[in-house]
This record gives structure tokens, sequence and C-alpha cells, in this order.
């Protein structure tokens, strides 16, 4: 018979029958081990943008392009498709009526604007000089 009241972590487990313990046991070690995962992938991401960075700048080299995208001129944000067309640190684009310069590592495959939790930022906003 299945259990038909929710049981979160603040339930109060003087409440719970055997099962109801043992599942919400069994679910709490399940969401430790993805926790522990998640830790683990998160702790390689500095490996893993540096080898995105290297690919991407070998691409680049390849295909005589410039080694920063919209270094001379920013060119309005695309969503890139593959490495070929990621961006890196120090390309600069426009978006949304702003310029921005991108300060993430590795691959950045997402918009100026979005903040991913595993990275602190990925896009700043250029300011303009005054007149």
């Amino acid at each position: 018979m299945p259990d038909s009241k929710k049981i979160t972590l603040d339930t109060d487990l003087t409440t719970l029958t055997d099962q109801e313990l043992g599942t919400h046991q069994q679910a709490c070690w399940d969401r430790s081990m993805d926790i522990d995962k998640e830790r683990e992938r998160r702790n390689a991401l500095p490996w893993v943008w540096d080898s995105d960075e290297k690919t991407v700048t070998t691409i680049r080299k390849a295909l005589s392009k410039p080694a920063h995208r919209g270094a001379d001129k920013p060119e309005p944000w695309a969503k890139p498709t593959s490495a070929i067309d990621a961006y890196l640190k120090g390309d600069r684009v426009t978006h949304q009526g702003d310029t921005w310069i991108a300060t993430g590592c590795g691959m950045i495959m997402d918009p100026p604007g979005t903040q991913p939790v595993d990275q602190p930022e990925l896009w700043r906003a250029e300011i303009s000089p005054e007149v």
C-alpha cells in the first residue's frame, strides 16, 4: 500500500511507521549520493574549462579566426551550436542594447545576463566611458 502522506526533511520522525522510516532513509541516502556526484562534477569543472578553452582556441587558429570575437567591434550575441562558435573569456558581444565582455570559464554557451550556479560570472556589461 503506497504511503499517503508527504514526508519531508521537516517531518517529525516519531510520527512515521517503520516502513515510512525505511523509505525516508533510503530517499535521504539516494539524495546524498546525488549531492556527492554534483560536488564531484563541480570539482572537475576547472579542468574541463581549461580543456574547453584550449579546444576553442585551437579551432579559431585552425580556421584563421581572431583570438577574441568582437575585439574590434562587438558582434550581436548568437546562440552557439558547438565549440566552433562558442564564446571565450575576452569575447565581446552586444545583447539587449548593451555591450558585454565574456568573463566566464571554458566554452560560454549562455547569453549575457544569465547566471549559472557553478560559475561566479559569465558576462560583464561594459561601461561606456563618459564623454
